[in-house]
């Protein structure tokens, strides 16, 4: 499984991730922690890929590696709560005159 966000409770809250600091509590289960669960521990391995959602410094070896030596690879891809700016959607969308 390669991606930053693939063990991160509150990304799956979407934008009412604010209303829910407890989110774990609530039930929430991880894209990681699912997948474990189904097949099994020791079955996933996890690589962030990079460090964050801008993917700023990212690690393509590590994220390559993990994907040659897997028989298959899960992306978790997407964006952090307020990672598009003013707007904090989850969506950024930048026009010509933007």
């Amino acid at each position: 499984m390669v991606g930053p966000l693939a063990d991160d409770p509150y990304v799956l809250l979407g934008a009412a991730n604010y209303a829910f600091p407890d989110g774990p509590s609530k039930g929430v289960t991880t894209v990681l922690k699912g997948l474990t669960a189904a097949v099994g521990e020791g079955a996933t391995v996890h690589v962030n890929g990079c460090a964050d959602t801008p993917c700023e410094t990212a690690d393509i070896g590590a994220a390559t590696s993990a994907s040659m030596a897997a028989s298959a690879t899960v992306l978790v891809l997407g964006d952090s709560f307020g990672g598009c700016g003013i707007s904090l959607s989850s969506r950024c969308f930048h026009t010509k005159n933007s």
